[in-house]
C-alpha cells in the first residue's frame, strides 16, 4: 500500500510534492487521488513544468515571385512559398505564363518560388522569366529575373547571410543596364524609384541573422495630398528572405 498523505502536517491537512516524468510530446497529464478509508477534499492542485531549451538550428525562409499594390486596392501576391517552419523542411510555389493587371500589366513565362531549411543553413530562391512589366509609363523588362537568400551557422554557431541576384537583359525606360550591384536604384517617372537587387541584412546576435533580397522592387507614390506617404504604386520582383538561429 502506498500511503503518502500520511497527516505529517496535522490531522486534517497535508501537502505532497511529486516530481513525475512527462513524456516528451505528452499533451496532457491526470492526475487521481484514491482513498480506501476516510473521504477527503483535494483544495488546490499546481503542476510546474521546466522550461526545455530548443535544441537544433531553427530556419526560417519565404520565397514570392511578385507582389504588386495599386492606389487602396488589396495587394496582389503571385506565386508565394509561404513562411517555412521554424523546424526546417521545404516549400515551393510555380506560376507559368503569368498575366496580371493591377495598376500596371505584368506577363511573365514561368516563375518559381522555393524556401529549404535544414541543417546548418536555410535558403530561398526565386526566379521569373521573360519579364514585362508596362503601364503608367514606365517599361521594364528582362529575360531571367532571379534573387537568392542564404543564411547559415559555421561550426561555431555563427549565423552569416549571403544574397545575390541575376538579372539578364534587363532594360528599364527603353535603357540597357548592366551593372547590377546591390542596392541599386534608377530614378523612374512620376518621382518612382526602381530598385536593383536590394538587399536588406539584419544580424541581432552572433547566431541570428536574416537577409531579404529582392531582385526588382518597385515604387511610385501618390499624387494626391490627401494620399501623402502612401504609395500610388509598388511593385516586388523575385524576393527571397532566409534567417536562421544557430543552436
Amino acid at each position: 500500500q502506498l500511503d503518502l498523505l500520511d497527516q505529517k502536517q496535522g490531522l486534517a491537512w497535508d501537502d505532497l510534492t511529486l516530481n513525475i516524468p512527462v513524456p516528451a510530446n505528452a499533451t496532457s497529464l491526470k492526475v487521481e487521488l484514491l482513498s480506501e478509508k476516510e473521504n477527503f477534499q483535494w483544495v488546490a492542485t499546481g503542476i510546474v513544468l521546466p522550461k526545455v531549451p530548443p535544441v537544433g538550428n531553427a530556419f526560417s525562409g519565404q520565397a514570392t515571385v511578385a507582389k504588386v499594390a495599386y492606389k487602396e486596392y488589396a495587394a496582389v501576391t503571385v506565386a508565394d512559398t509561404g513562411a517555412l517552419p521554424s523546424t526546417g523542411g521545404s516549400l515551393d510555389a510555380t506560376v507559368n505564363n503569368l498575366a496580371l493587371s493591377q495598376g500596371v500589366l505584368l506577363t511573365s513565362g514561368t516563375a518559381v518560388a522555393k524556401t529549404v531549411g535544414a541543417g546548418s543553413k536555410s535558403e530561398s530562391v526565386a526566379s521569373i522569366e521573360s519579364l514585362n512589366l508596362f503601364g503608367l509609363g514606365l517599361a521594364v523588362n528582362a529575360s531571367v529575373v532571379k534573387s537568392t537568400a542564404k543564411a547559415s551557422c559555421d561550426a561555431a554557431k555563427n549565423a552569416t547571410v549571403s544574397g545575390t541576384s541575376e538579372i539578364a537583359n534587363l532594360v528599364v525606360q527603353g535603357k540597357t543596364i548592366l551593372a547590377i550591384t546591390p542596392n541599386l536604384t534608377i530614378p523612374l517617372p512620376l518621382g518612382g524609384v526602381l530598385y536593383i537587387n536590394e538587399q536588406i541584412k539584419t544580424q541581432t546576435a552572433p547566431n541570428i541573422a536574416s537577409i531579404t533580397v529582392n531582385a526588382l522592387r518597385l515604387r511610385v507614390p501618390t499624387q494626391l495630398p490627401i494620399h501623402e506617404g502612401l504609395d500610388l504604386l509598388s511593385v516586388t520582383l523575385a524576393s527571397s528572405h532566409a534567417d536562421i538561429v544557430c543552436r
